[in-house]
């Protein structure tokens, strides 16, 4: 059944951005099969346009649980409220495994009415460190 070594990693979340707080943070553990969060240039699926234009992320969530190249689905906040304002951090860990070893995450820039933050299919390592731009 393939590979199950699985890691656990630690992953923190600086909000670097000028008065610009963020909705909690949609996050999926999975395989190279799972739905593209989303794809430059493309339109973007009900879910993702639900977390750019309101912050929520439920239909983000039953696409990806329904899915079986998904391995984990959670939401997280930030430090004290759900939103994540600029200045602060949050800190959760995901585990990834050989057979589900990237991440996916996306938060809605709260101050705008379609922007958002994240990262489609990455494979987070120990120490990575990385901007996250808007789109």
């Amino acid at each position: 059944n393939g590979n199950n070594k699985e890691m656990e990693l630690e992953v923190t979340l600086y909000n670097v951005a000028y008065r610009q707080p963020f909705s909690p943070f949609f996050i999926a553990v999975h395989n190279e099969y799972a739905p593209d969060l989303f794809s430059l240039g493309m339109p973007p699926t009900d879910g993702l346009a639900e977390i750019a234009e309101s912050g929520g992320t439920d239909l983000l969530q039953t696409m990806f649980e329904s899915d079986s190249n998904v391995q984990t689905v959670k939401v997280e906040q930030g430090p004290e409220i759900p939103l994540l304002r600029a200045g602060e951090k949050t800190v959760f860990t995901v585990t990834v495994s050989c057979d589900y070893p990237y991440v996916s995450l996306a938060s809605m820039a709260v101050n705008t009415n379609d922007c958002f933050v994240g990262i489609n299919h990455m494979m987070l390592m120990p120490d990575m460190v990385m901007t996250v731009p808007g789109y």
